[in-house]
């Protein structure tokens, strides 16, 4: 499989790490600095809706997902409301 990471951007496709087993597998390998942006946890949402923190991408298998992107802080608020100043991991499922 091969890796589908535009590394100048924010987004990858559902095939970006063959080894990963679950979303968070996948971010680690491919873009761990979505993990620890500005020290306050990014939001995570599934297809528009609101999941949860970062520990909710250890129940989404990289299976079901299509694309990972990361909105940083200005686009998230802008997108989804102030509560996201870390953030947004937006995940779109098959």
């Amino acid at each position: 499989t091969s890796s589908h990471c535009d590394w100048s951007s924010d987004v990858c496709s559902s095939d970006l790490v063959a080894a990963a087993g679950t979303a968070k597998d996948a971010i680690e390998i491919a873009r761990p600095i979505w993990l620890r942006s500005k020290g306050i946890d990014p939001s995570i949402y599934m297809n528009g809706v609101l999941m949860g923190g970062p520990d909710q991408l250890d129940n989404i298998s990289i299976n079901s997902v299509k694309e990972i992107k990361f909105l940083p802080s200005a686009e998230a608020t802008t997108m989804y409301g102030t509560n996201n100043m870390g953030g947004v991991i937006e995940i779109k499922s098959r």
